[in-house]
């Protein structure tokens, strides 16, 4: 795994397990996957994944660990400094197979940024960053390769704001930023679609063609381009995140068999959760 090349920083992953006894989500997995049509697979075993990264001693990480990150009661707990630069780590033969899911880099990590808190408050202060994951361990019979990652896709990683690995995955940090208190004017009005789509994708806005063309539209009206801190509010504010462009979508459905679309939805929030609201109140 990739480690810090600072010198004295490095990564460190944690595992915990919850007693099985105590917990649902392997049996609602696996009916899950059955749902899917992967008949092969016969157990699910979850773990929790937190990731570090600091100048930490053994006994700071095995305070974190007793103290912080879980339950001794109902959980079990190991973990393990990640070397730099090496293949993913399999499991052994006969013990099942391995899918890790972590969040995107720049996706918001809540309880990433609770761990950095409270190792502040148990006197832990060289921690720099920290993040978190999940981890599955897959059994069946003939798995196969396209299994896993349809499993993975379809069931344990939500795409829009997670990325997976068969085997252990590479954990990602937050950089923090620093202002330069420079203000950049973007030019946008003489950029045409393929420049657009440069644009978005090099400032990681997520915007498509249409979006990017709207916003063109507006600089040319107003004759004057955007501030970066104007382009970057309007990325934020369009997210899928913040908009709900999925579910504000006209949504069409089809038969499964014959793929057809029977019926539209248009804007799939308003006819669900806004319904619900409204008929609530």
């Amino acid at each position: 795994m990739a480690a810090n090349s600072d010198s004295g920083q490095k990564s460190y992953r944690f595992i915990v397990q919850q007693d099985a006894a105590r917990d649902p989500r392997p049996a609602a997995y696996l009916n899950d996957a059955r749902a899917l049509g992967l008949d092969t697979i016969e157990q699910i075993t979850c773990f929790d994944l937190f990731f570090i990264q600091g100048s930490c001693s053994p006994d700071q990480l095995d305070q974190l660990a007793q103290h912080l990150l879980h339950d001794p009661v109902t959980q079990t707990i190991s973990w393990q400094a990640l070397a730099g630069e090496q293949a993913p780590v399999e499991c052994p033969p006969g013990a099942g197979e391995l899918i890790e899911v972590a969040l995107r880099p720049g996706v918001t990590d809540p309880v990433a940024e609770q761990i950095l808190r409270a190792a502040h408050i148990l006197g832990i202060d060289d921690i720099n960053a920290a993040s978190t994951g999940q981890r599955f361990v897959i059994k069946g019979k003939d798995l196969l390769t396209e299994d896993l990652r349809r499993l993975a896709v379809r069931l344990l990683c939500n795409p829009v704001i997670q990325r997976y690995s068969l085997g252990e995955i590479t954990p990602s940090f937050p950089e923090p930023a620093l202002s330069s208190n420079v203000v950049e004017v973007i030019p946008i009005r003489n950029l045409d679609d393929e420049q657009l789509l440069q644009l978005s994708l090099q400032r990681r806005a997520a915007l498509d063609l249409a979006e990017m063309q709207a916003i063109r539209t507006y600089c040319l009206a107003e004759q004057r381009d955007l501030s970066d801190v104007e382009f970057e509010m309007i990325a934020q504010t369009w997210s899928e995140h913040c908009c709900h462009k999925t579910f504000k979508a006209r949504v069409a459905i089809a038969i499964a068999v014959e793929g057809q679309p029977t019926s539209f939805i248009d804007n799939l929030f308003k006819h669900t959760i806004q319904a619900a609201t409204r008929q609530i109140h």
